[in-house]
């Protein structure tokens, strides 16, 4: 049972979205919260797995909400009439972004889409070696770490590119997969790239050439990375 609660200060939109959710199966509301401040310690003292949660709000708005509980095991769908606030989202890693006046169908497609994240299995097998198991629908392939050349977001799936034309597509966030490969030469550069820094080409004017690829270093990355790669 997916336990879920929403959080929205228009009491108009919680009855709906609460109206909602009664109609889907495996989803029980656990409650629903007009103040963010409220819903910040119920969040941490009770096992939620998914949060409905607006953005313009008093006090603390839906992304500071989600920066202030991102300790907690949450995925959240945010939901807001503004379309400025979507990129802001994706950026922390939210589950879906549901425009307002949310639709029954595009709601029963956020939650099954968190419904999919959560049985999916892992597509990663590490090995404590210079190997790495990738695992696609057919079978699990070994590659070594190395053979990786940098690897590319593509909203909920990232490609790996492994040389040339020759990549692997797999259904898995930016975020999951820095989780899931633990090797130190694979190096975060932008929100959309991690990069191999053995097989960087070049770097010019803060742009990476990597197998043909030109890579931009986001300016969140750019200290860290210089640091990382002893530039003089």
């Amino acid at each position: 049972m997916i336990k879920a609660i929403v959080i929205d200060d228009d009491v108009i939109t919680c009855e709906l979205l609460s109206g909602y959710l009664s109609k889907i199966e495996g989803v029980s509301l656990e409650k629903v919260f007009t103040n963010p401040i409220d819903a910040i310690s119920y969040v941490k003292e009770n096992n939620i797995d998914l949060v409905f949660l607006d953005i313009e709000m008093p006090n603390i708005n839906g992304i500071e909400f989600v920066q202030l509980t991102k300790n907690e095991s949450l995925s959240f769908i945010l939901v807001s009439a503004h379309e400025k606030y979507a990129v802001k989202g994706f950026e922390l890693d939210v589950l879906d972004y549901l425009q307002k006046p949310v639709s029954f169908s595009r709601l029963v497609a956020g939650v099954e889409r968190f419904k999919k994240r959560q049985v999916e299995p892992s597509k990663f097998i590490e090995e404590k070696s210079e190997f790495i198991f990738l695992k696609n629908e057919q079978s699990v392939v070994k590659y070594k770490k190395d053979d990786i050349y940098f690897i590319k977001a593509l909203g909920d799936y990232v490609t790996i590119h492994l040389g040339g034309e020759e990549k692997i597509v797999l259904h898995i966030t930016m975020n999951e997969i820095e989780k899931n490969i633990n090797w130190k030469s694979l190096v975060r550069v932008h929100r959309s790239y991690l990069v191999n820094i053995n097989k960087i080409k070049s770097i010019e004017d803060h742009v990476i050439k990597c197998n043909n690829e030109m890579i931009p270093i986001g300016k969140k990355y750019k200290e860290a990375f210089y640091s990382f790669i002893n530039l003089i």
